[in-house]
């Protein structure tokens, strides 16, 4: 009984092995969220842009918010709390595309990742799976999952950077301020992508045993 033909009896007699069905489900989902993920982050937003309505972005005020609440140009209205929501009726194309970069950030890192994940589970009914395709997949992942967490974070300084200075007639300031709860989301993200990486060793490993394995049949 050759290699193919063992797997293939194990699958049919584990009922929680990886098959056709799961392959399916996962790629629907995958699809989903390529789908449903830029909508919310972009898609909304460049509507709201196309449709003439006024930007609304809830940015970091730091410790400087009291005495820069009031220094607000004309059009602009600000309310604070911990962090501050600012509103441009009339705002330049230039500050719409600041504030739509962290979208394009997550739609792309989103899209990016699904399209790997849609690859990736194709490869799982192989009777080979530790080959240098999978490897160089999870290899993809990890660095998307590390990446995009930073790049997001760079991204929604710099639109909440440009909201602010062109709600203030320029004194907004730069900064880079990230929340409690964002910190843990990107935390995990990063910390899902160094697990990927970890395992696409693992992967590679096992596809150098198996090629040990088959030289010796």
């Amino acid at each position: 009984m050759n290699a193919a033909a063992r797997t293939s009896k194990k699958r049919t007699s584990d009922p929680f092995a990886f098959d056709r069905t799961d392959l399916i489900g996962v790629r629907i989902l995958a699809g989903l969220a390529a789908v449903v993920v830029p909508l919310g982050a972009l898609v909304v937003p460049a509507v709201t842009w196309l449709s003439g309505d006024a930007l609304s972005r809830t940015v970091s005020w730091l410790d400087t918010a009291p005495p820069k609440i009031a220094a607000l140009s004309e059009g602009a209205t600000g309310e604070y709390v911990d962090s501050g929501t600012i509103t441009l009726q009339d705002a330049s194309p230039s500050t719409w595309l600041w504030h739509l970069l962290p979208g394009i950030v997550v739609t792309a890192a989103t899209v990016v990742m699904c399209l790997l994940v849609w690859r990736l589970v194709g490869l799982m009914l192989s009777p080979t799976p530790f080959g240098g395709r999978t490897v160089t997949l999870l290899r993809r992942m990890a660095a998307v999952l590390t990446l995009a967490p930073v790049l997001t974070f760079v991204a929604n300084s710099a639109a909440d950077s440009a909201v602010r200075s062109a709600g203030m007639d320029g004194h907004g300031g730069f900064w880079m301020d990230i929340a409690p709860g964002a910190t843990l989301t990107y935390a995990g993200f990063i910390a899902a992508g160094m697990l990927i990486a970890a395992i696409s060793q693992a992967f590679l490993r096992g596809g150098q045993l198996q090629d040990d394995v088959d030289g010796l049949v």
